[in-house]
């Protein structure tokens, strides 16, 4: 596969262009398809869009950068999701840097939480954007604000059983729910197992980095009972999980 430039080309711009094209006449639906180093714009549901932005880790910080530029004259609830998107993984990249800089990420963390207002006006039925606002306004602590609760309780009004939303939103809360209202914990506890039972390894992976060591025995116990595939699947995911936290 032939090396990126930290610039997008002409023929990437032209991408770029042509995805702020589909956005607007196609109605709310983009999807990134990357093949041998260069990007390919197809018109996609605007929740495979989401999962797409969200979960594919291959997309730089110049292409994402871009990709929000191309949007960002739009005035949709798709272009509007994508970009509150965009912005929300340009801040976990910020703060995930090695040498991350505190007044840069609370820029990013600002704009994300903007950029996720905005698409809220728009699209006040997406139940992910209403978990990225609880999450973008957790305190400095890693507990969570008592005046975003509603807007937790909103995403699982909205999604309460997408496995889209739920790989992003059970890690977040399942080390918090201490601090969730009794509600709400059971909603996060019920969420994790799901995910728990169909092995849905990423998500249970960065929970048992963080679990207390009742969750940790039991994620084992279930681990214990999977295929021996399966179970070398966790423990490699679960290394490479463990090794950014001590790395970061």
């Amino acid at each position: 596969m032939p090396e990126r430039s930290p610039a997008p080309s002409r023929n990437r711009k032209a991408s770029y262009s042509w995805l702020a094209f589909r956005i607007a006449f196609a109605g709310s639906a983009v999807a990134w398809c990357l093949s041998t180093g260069m990007t390919e714009i197809v018109a996609a549901p605007s929740v495979n869009m989401s999962r797409r932005l969200l979960q594919d880790a291959t997309f730089t910080q110049n292409e994402l950068e871009a990709a929000s530029s191309a949007v960002g004259g739009l005035r949709n609830a798709g272009a509007a999701t994508a970009r509150a998107i965009i912005a929300l993984r340009l801040y976990e990249m910020m703060s995930a840097s090695p040498e991350p800089v505190t007044t840069v990420i609370e820029e990013r963390r600002q704009d994300a939480e903007a950029a996720v207002r905005e698409a809220l006006v728009l699209a006040p039925g997406n139940g992910f954007l209403w978990y990225a606002l609880f999450a973008l306004k957790l305190q400095p602590d890693g507990t969570p604000d008592p005046a975003t609760l509603p807007f937790l309780a909103k995403s699982y009004e909205l999604a309460p059983w997408e496995g889209w939303v739920a790989i992003r939103r059970s890690p977040t809360l399942m080390p918090m729910r201490a601090h969730l209202p009794e509600e709400l914990r059971k909603k996060a506890e019920a969420e994790f197992r799901v995910l728990l039972k169909q092995n849905i390894l990423p998500p249970i992976q960065k929970v048992f980095a963080t679990a207390d060591p009742a969750l940790r025995m039991e994620v084992l116990t279930h681990i214990e009972k999977l295929p021996t595939m399966e179970r070398m699947r966790f423990i490699r995911g679960l290394s490479r999980e463990l090794n950014g936290k001590v790395e970061g």
